[in-house]
């Protein structure tokens, strides 16, 4: 079967994030024998055209349609990507009869919203390279595709999904078909290069709700496939920079200093960064992940809360800790600050900003305090039952806790208004572009 993957993501701040998920699907698909194509739309002049070209000299007969982000997640620069998403539907309605079938981060994030907004009737929730080939097998017998595990259906206006099924042996996935896209064009625009080590999570944090769609436990691929992409990435398409795509790179622990240590052997020499747990670092691990590459932790600390036995969140001290380590080590750093979380009050926010205080540029903080919402996630259950959202539809959704009054708010903005590298709104990551490297 011909089958067009469309990226139809356009958000360049604070850089171009390359369609990976997608090439992932694509290449799944490819060794199934399809007959694949891409049309990524992050650099099209005009879209429309772009896309209208595409379909009309490949003449799939079937698009997947990926969808990175439903909206930018920012409570004070709001942007919803439904209209240009839309928009890309709409297009490929007028071009062609092709049935289309959605996916990707965004859309696992709200389907039932994203299928009714967009009016599609197929979706693929979580892991996609198993699903969408199941998919396209039964593409023309849609009794059949609503018993997929993965896939979310509307049907007669009704709302259907099968929970996802999950890819336990990711090393038995051939390597994303990142060759289906501009990769040179990504890296002269700011780009980098996109690697992921592993899927899932074990946590349950407050805002997050992947658990929904890749598990409640992480998956792991091998140090050696890892490292056999980078160096793909290296010869092939001469990247210096990358990020690891995991929720945490850092837990489990064990795995990441054995990736850590294959691009020792291997020496490879790229600069990196990706997501870490504050908990699970100490001045050894750091060494070694300097030592091997990394410039940067983006520390996804979410709330500071009290640590509860068996789950290893991040409390004050914790906090303390982890730019302790990375300040003696002189690696540059991140922390993503979630306030407002049940149990947190006043003295909570002027505690963390003693500690905020004790840092310099070029490390950076970001305290937030209107949380995005999700299905699946816990943050949607609490706004559900404080009666501040019934549902969820296409725009953006938020949760700001009562305990952030105008006072507060204030506060927030005053004091990071202070530091030039303090932010209370994800337009600060331009500020991590500006400090790469």
């Amino acid at each position: 079967m011909k089958i067009l993957f469309v990226a139809v993501n356009r958000e360049k701040r604070p850089i171009p994030v390359i369609p990976y998920g997608m090439c992932w699907v694509a290449a799944a698909l490819r060794e199934k024998g399809h007959e694949v194509e891409a049309c990524d739309l992050m650099f099209a002049e005009d879209p429309r055209q772009e896309l209208s070209r595409v379909i009309k000299g490949f003449n799939p007969q079937l698009i997947g349609v990926s969808i990175r982000n439903t909206d930018n997640q920012d409570f004070h620069d709001q942007k919803c990507y439904g209209p240009e998403i839309k928009e890309v539907i709409d297009c490929c309605k007028e071009v062609t009869d092709a049935p289309m079938v959605l996916g990707g981060p965004g859309f696992s994030s709200k389907p039932e919203a994203m299928l009714r907004y967009l009016g599609l009737d197929i979706g693929i929730v979580g892991d996609g390279e198993w699903a969408m080939g199941e998919v396209v097998g039964k593409i023309n017998s849609p009794r059949d595709i609503a018993g997929i595990p993965g896939v979310a259906m509307l049907t007669d206006g009704k709302f259907y999904y099968q929970p996802a099924r999950l890819i336990e042996r990711l090393d038995n996935l051939p390597s994303p078909a990142v060759d289906l896209i501009d990769y040179k064009k990504y890296q002269a625009n700011t780009g980098v290069g996109s690697v992921q080590t592993k899927r899932g999570c074990s946590f349950n944090c407050l805002y997050c709700q992947i658990l929904d769609y890749h598990g409640h436990a992480e998956r792991l691929r091998s140090p050696g496939r890892i490292a056999d992409d980078i160096e793909t990435l290296i010869k092939e398409y001469g990247i210096n920079y990358l990020y690891f795509t995991d929720n945490l790179f850092n837990h489990p622990r064990k795995h990441a200093e054995d990736i850590c240590q294959e691009l020792l052997r291997r020496k490879l020499e790229v600069q990196w960064s990706s997501y870490f747990h504050p908990r699970f670092i100490d001045r050894q691990f750091i060494q070694l992940i300097k030592g091997c590459g990394c410039a940067e932790i983006l520390f996804n600390t979410g709330t500071i809360t009290r640590v509860e036995k068996d789950e290893p969140g991040v409390d004050l001290e914790c906090l303390r800790q982890s730019i302790s380590i990375c300040q003696a080590e002189g690696l540059k750093f991140t922390h993503f600050i979630f306030f407002g979380a049940p149990g947190d009050d006043l003295s909570t926010l002027e505690r963390i900003f003693e500690i905020m205080e004790e840092v310099e540029e070029p490390s950076q903080f970001f305290i937030l305090y209107s949380m995005p919402v999700f299905p699946g996630a816990r943050i949607f259950d609490l706004a559900r039952e404080e009666g501040i959202i019934s549902g969820i539809t296409a725009e953006p959704t938020f949760y700001t806790p009562s305990i952030v009054d105008e006072a507060i708010k204030d506060y927030i903005h005053q004091s990071c208004e202070k530091h030039t590298n303090w932010f209370y709104t994800l337009k600060g990551a331009d500020y991590l572009l500006r400090n790469q490297g």
